[in-house]
C-alpha cells in the first residue's frame, strides 16, 4: 500500500495519523494551505504547503486523506475532498481497529473512530466523519460529507442527506429521512422526516399507559 499524505495539521490530522499507524499505514507528511501558520513538523513528519504537494508527494506514489472538521456544515471538507479527487489521489478510509464496520457499500475518505458500529446492509458515501461510539443501523443510507458527533444512534432504514451534521448523543428513529444540510443538535430525538437545511433540537417525550394502543405496538 502507498504511504499517505494527510491534509490538515490540527487535531483531526493528528487523529488520522493515530488511526492509520495502528492500521499499519504510514503518514508521510501533513499538508496545509498556509505554510506560514503551521509548524515545520507534526508528529515528526514534515508539514508542506498545498502548492508544493504535487511535486513532493504525487498521486502516483501517495494516497491522501482529508482530515478537517465540520466548518460551514461540512462544505469546507467537501471542497477539499473534491480538489484531491481532481488531482488524481486515491483517498483512503481511516478506520479504528475497534470499530465494527460491515456496510454493503462505503466510499472514500471516511474517518470511523473507536467503538463505531456500522451494521450490515448500510451504505456510506464519501468523506464522512463518525466520532467514537456512533451506531449506524442496518439498511440505513448516509450520503457524502456528513459528520456524526460522539454516540449518535441511528436506527435501521434511516436516510441521511449530504452535508448533514448530527450532534453528540442525538437519536434518529427507524425509517426516518433526513434531508440535505440538516443540523441535528446535541441530544435531539428525531422521530419524523426532516426537510433540507433545517435545524432540529430538543427532546419531546409523551407518557402513555402500558396497555395503551400505542404501547401495544412496541
Amino acid at each position: 500500500m502507498k504511504d499517505i499524505v494527510v491534509f490538515g495539521a490540527g487535531d483531526a490530522g493528528e487523529l488520522a495519523d493515530f488511526y492509520f499507524a495502528r492500521a499499519g499505514r504510514k503518514v508521510a507528511a501533513f499538508v496545509v494551505d498556509d505554510r506560514e501558520k503551521a509548524p515545520a513538523l507534526l508528529q515528526g513528519r514534515p508539514v508542506v504547503a498545498f502548492a508544493d504537494l504535487m511535486k513532493a508527494y504525487p498521486p502516483s506514489k501517495f494516497d491522501a486523506f482529508v482530515a478537517i472538521g465540520y466548518s460551514k456544515m461540512n462544505t469546507v471538507r467537501r471542497e477539499k475532498f473534491l480538489t484531491f479527487k481532481k488531482l488524481g489521489y486515491v483517498l483512503a478510509n481511516c478506520v479504528s481497529q475497534t470499530a465494527s464496520v460491515n456496510p454493503l457499500k462505503i466510499g472514500e475518505n471516511n474517518m470511523i473512530q473507536e467503538g463505531v458500529i456500522i451494521q450490515p446492509f448500510a451504505e456510506i458515501g464519501d468523506n464522512c466523519v463518525f466520532w467514537g461510539g456512533t451506531h449506524i443501523g442496518h439498511h440505513s443510507k448516509v450520503a457524502s460529507h456528513c459528520f456524526f458527533g460522539p454516540r449518535v444512534a441511528v436506527a435501521g432504514h434511516v436516510h441521511i442527506g449530504e452535508t448533514s451534521f448530527l450532534g453528540i448523543n442525538s437519536t434518529i428513529k427507524n425509517h426516518v429521512k433526513i434531508g440535505r444540510g440538516v443540523l441535528v443538535a446535541a441530544g435531539a430525538l428525531v422521530v419524523e422526516d426532516v426537510p433540507d437545511e433545517m435545524l432540529v433540537r430538543g427532546l419531546k417525550s409523551k407518557m402513555v399507559a402500558v396497555d395503551d394502543p400505542v404501547g401495544q405496538k412496541i
